[in-house]
């Protein structure tokens, strides 16, 4: 087979599997009516799939209409439960990593907190990680290892390209060195948006948001059309979007950024800082050092009063409210994701889906866009990276161009 026709037929071949991932129970034809392959491109292609028992017949025949016409027959995926991938997020409260099957079914999963390892040691705790986590695995089923990074990844030198001195000392080339499996990095909150696309198709449309409010804010802009595809690593920041002119002074060295007054590391900012200059906060019958404030002190804090507190959280919700809907309006999405431990707390979560679906009331939608709270899982991340990892060595589509390494 010549390159050209080796190509298409990888494409192709990418275009099913995806398919088959978006529609577990289908036919041949539904995949040839919605993919534009032809009848006998697709005939070929999964008869290839079954010689190597990826897919198999059901054995349910249906038609579209009642009367004769020609029964279709089902075609699923045959569970591969032998054929692994490998998941790890690197973020701020540490380090997370996920064994799955190829359709995100938990083998196991592990952590290590951020405060366990010297960051400058972080290559050799990733080693340790992924060793003891796959030990008694078996390395031929392992396919490869996603890595959600808390930024975005810089091929040439092997980096993270952040502006947090955390993760400075990371280098996938050191990492290559002791571990034998194929690796491809991606930020992680685009991972946590593929993870819903590939591994919950029943409720994940083919173009949402995935916006994450944590110890940062990040918005992952997921198109189907565009799976795989790298883009502008500032696109997405939204928590730099400036939403008070002359407000707070951010990091990032502008005013009035979305983070400085709704992101957990900013909460927890002003927090302890009103710990320190007023003694009239509830915030000293929690805890006796600023320190040791946690995001749950602040929103006991909340329940019980403390006008600051309060004043603050409902400052930036209503902040947070305006830049999604902003977003909403210039960005289409069918649906919107948050997640976010903050906004698990029930009020917030009212709050936020109340007043959202107040500032876009004035719009005429045939169709609403939906928004959903994700149950907060610490490993979410790992489990997206999960999914970059199936989409790499299993989907293989021809329009990854986020650095896999070899």
């Amino acid at each position: 087979m010549d390159e050209k026709k080796n190509n298409a037929y990888q494409q192709n071949l990418a275009t099913t599997l995806e398919y088959l991932y978006r529609h577990p129970q289908t036919s041949r034809t539904d995949i040839a009516k919605h993919t534009g392959m032809t009848p006998a491109t697709v005939t070929a292609l999964i008869k290839d799939l079954s010689k190597q028992n990826i897919v198999h017949e059901t054995g349910v025949e249906f038609t579209e209409t009642s009367g004769s016409g020609r029964r279709r027959k089902m075609i699923t995926f045959t569970k591969q439960t032998h054929l692994l991938v490998g998941g790890l997020e690197i973020n701020a409260r540490g380090l997370y990593l996920s064994i799955t099957d190829l359709f995100g079914d938990i083998i196991s999963q592990a952590d290590i907190p951020l405060e366990a390892f010297d960051p400058q040691m972080i290559n050799e705790t990733i080693i340790n990680l992924i060793e003891q986590t796959t030990a008694d695995l078996d390395p031929n089923n392992i396919l490869g290892f996603g890595i959600a990074v808390p930024g975005h990844y810089r091929s040439a030198t092997g980096k993270i390209l952040t502006n947090n001195p955390l993760w400075q000392h990371f280098n996938l080339f050191e990492i290559k060195k002791a571990i034998p499996y194929k690796f491809i990095l991606k930020n992680n909150i685009d991972c946590m948006a593929l993870g819903e696309y590939l591994f919950d198709p029943q409720n994940s449309p083919t173009q949402f948001n995935f916006l994450h409010v944590g110890l940062g804010i990040y918005n992952s802009f997921f198109n189907q059309a565009q799976l795989g595809l790298s883009k502008n690593p500032y696109i997405g920041e939204t928590g730099h979007m400036i939403v008070e002119l002359n407000g707070q002074p951010c990091e990032c060295g502008k005013k009035g950024c979305l983070q400085t007054y709704i992101s957990e590391k900013w909460l927890l900012k002003r927090a302890k800082k009103l710990f320190t200059t007023s003694r009239n906060t509830v915030l000293h019958s929690l805890v006796t050092e600023a320190d040791e404030l946690t995001l749950q002190d602040l929103i006991t804090a909340y329940e019980l009063g403390d006008e600051y507190i309060r004043w603050q959280f409902e400052k930036g919700i209503d902040l947070l409210v305006i830049a999604i809907s902003n977003t909403l309006l210039i960005h289409p999405a069918d649906k919107l994701y948050l997640n976010s431990e903050l906004l698990n707390y029930p009020e917030f979560q009212q709050q936020i889906l109340a007043k959202v679906n107040e500032q876009l009331r004035f719009m005429p939608f045939e169709r609403n866009v939906t928004l959903e709270v994700l149950p907060f899982d610490p490993f979410r991340g790992s489990l997206g990276a999960c999914a970059l990892a199936c989409l790499a060595f299993f989907i293989k589509h021809k329009n990854i161009t986020t650095q896999v390494i070899a």
